[in-house]
């Protein structure tokens, strides 16, 4: 046991130096780039605390920096830590750096770039934020994305006095609403990310695939936690009917998770062997999964906008969604998808009951056209284009 302890400890020790290693190295590299390239180039700037690809807000930041690149503009990527995305990042020709302790240093050189726009991802950024108001005379698009709990532990670093050129937008109405609530004193909008439309690329691949017979898979992605609510959606299936019950396969798609949930999870996959535990699967990998899939289920008890539920939108999907999902207010029940109050786990039984009785294949093209209408990159750029626009000496679009 000590042994292992003392291994652990190693490894974390020897993260901690290749990560500071990583950080001065890139301060260098982002100093000979200032001096060579970045001072003449119009860049958008995009700022986050990591780029792990494991959280849904640095992968939209992402997202719409792909996007921003293949639109042949110029871009800077700045992130407190690094991980696979800045290696994605530089391998695009995206100019990414990994800040660390020298955040200050990065942000204090911001005002020697020209920019087309800055923008800071997620409210845990709040001190790259205060740097910005310090030392940079730029608008600044502060876009925040996260739930109730880090809502409630941050929001007092939001400055009091908002300046003309600080303006703060909410992934979804949900993160709206609750920020209102905790600090009336803001002027929000709300401001939904972009995805990559993926559905042609995989068409043949969703035209020719076929569900086995008598199976009905129903799927959950996400971490297995307590917040992710997956043994609601195990508690909703054992009361359907036992002869549909029986034929309910439960797919539980994931990286990561709490033990103790795990260990919960794990008691019931012992009971109904249709219960399975699945991943990590590859981000490249996962069309496959909605493919798979007869219905997906995303029962949140606090999720801002979980991307899962936008790539079922994408795929044209059958979905059901919690109220405690960022989603649920763009919803039209059984028009293209479904939602549930998380607080009534029958609500859920009713709907999965529904759903296995009787396909709803209109929802399919429904769900479709709910993402084409908020959840494209086209549409989140037109809106930041916009904002930006009157600073850059330009028309808006809007």
């Amino acid at each position: 046991m000590a042994l292992i302890y003392l291994r652990s400890v190693l490894i974390k020790i020897r993260h901690f130096f290749i990560r500071k290693q990583t950080e001065i190295y890139d301060w260098f590299r982002f100093k000979k780039d200032l001096r060579h390239k970045l001072n003449r180039t119009n860049s958008y700037i995009l700022i986050s605390h990591n780029l792990d690809g494991g959280g849904g807000a640095p992968s939209v930041l992402f997202e719409y920096a792909k996007y921003l690149r293949k639109q042949g503009e110029d871009v800077v990527l700045l992130a407190g830590r690094g991980g696979s995305l800045s290696t994605k990042a530089k391998g695009l020709g995206i100019s990414c750096y990994q800040m660390g302790w020298l955040y200050k240093t990065y942000i204090r050189s911001i005002p020697e770039l020209q920019t087309k726009g800055i923008i800071v991802c997620t409210i845990v950024c709040y001190s790259y934020v205060n740097e910005l108001l310090r030392f940079s005379d730029k608008k600044i698009l502060w876009w925040i994305h996260e739930e109730d709990k880090l809502l409630k532990e941050y929001e007092h670093y939001i400055p009091n006095d908002l300046t003309a050129k600080l303006h703060i937008f909410c992934g979804s109405d949900r993160i709206m609403q609750s920020l209102s609530k905790l600090r009336p004193d803001l002027h929000l909008d709300t401001l939904f990310y972009g995805c990559e439309d993926q559905l042609l690329a995989h068409k043949d691949y969703f035209k020719n695939y076929r569900h086995r017979n008598g199976e009905y898979v129903v799927t959950v992605i996400g971490r297995l936690c307590k917040r992710k609510n997956q043994l609601q959606l195990i508690n909703a299936v054992k009361n359907l009917p036992a002869e549909i019950s029986s034929r309910v396969v439960i797919n539980l798609v994931t990286a990561s998770w709490e033990n103790e949930y795990k260990v919960k999870i794990e008691a019931e996959i012992l009971k109904n062997k249709n219960i399975r535990i699945i991943g990590p699967i590859p981000s490249d990998e996962l069309y496959k999964v909605y493919g798979e899939s007869n219905l997906i289920v995303c029962p949140s008890t606090d999720d801002p906008l979980p991307v899962v539920v936008t790539n079922a939108m994408m795929f044209g999907s059958n979905y059901v969604v919690s109220s405690g999902t960022g989603q649920a207010k763009l919803i039209s029940q059984g028009v293209d998808g479904w939602v549930y109050d998380v607080a009534n786990t029958k609500e859920l039984t009713e709907i999965l009951l529904e759903n296995i009785k009787n396909p709803h294949s209109n929802i399919n093209n429904n769900a479709r056209k709910l993402f084409l209408n908020y959840f494209s990159l086209e549409r989140l750029h037109s809106i930041i284009y916009s904002f930006f626009a009157v600073d850059n000496g330009q028309k808006t679009v809007i």
